[in-house]
């Protein structure tokens, strides 16, 4: 035969054809790692439930007894910790020996830093009314 028909890599077992290379992956953020807000005065930091989401207290140390005061889930556990990581071997991004039993119970770990959230409003949630005049002034005639 004069040449093969096809120049895609692995017909006939060759290697014909632009040879890829390798990925490179970019670093893994670390999660101290935090974008400053836009606006630093408008902006406040808070610690939220993960069952509810209701807002509690803001300090670093957090005590093992501590529940939420709406719904009552235990705040010291994996899923309010600032590294609790769903795809990361034992969902932890810190080098821990074992795997907790269940991430949304109380625990002692060494490594827990409560999850922050960033407020960039701290206006009252808007009105319904309010929304449907900002549509309205969209198309309003001048």
């Amino acid at each position: 035969m004069a040449g093969r028909k096809y120049k895609q890599i692995g017909y006939m077992g060759g290697t014909a054809g632009p040879q890829k290379r390798p990925r490179q992956r970019t670093p893994a953020r670390s999660p101290d790692d935090i974008r400053p807000a836009p606006d630093p005065l408008r902006a406040r930091d808070f610690f939220k439930c993960s069952n509810c989401g209701a807002q509690a207290c803001l300090d670093d140390e957090v005590p093992q007894s501590l529940t939420c005061e709406s719904c009552g889930a235990d705040l010291h556990s994996c899923v309010n910790c600032r590294f609790f990581d769903s795809s990361a071997p034992n969902e932890c991004l810190q080098p821990i020996e074992t795997a907790l039993e269940s991430k949304r119970a109380a625990n002692g770990c060494t490594y827990f830093k409560p999850k922050i959230t960033v407020a960039l409003s701290v206006d009252s949630p808007s009105k319904a009314t309010d929304a449907r005049q900002a549509f309205a002034d969209l198309f309003k005639k001048i």
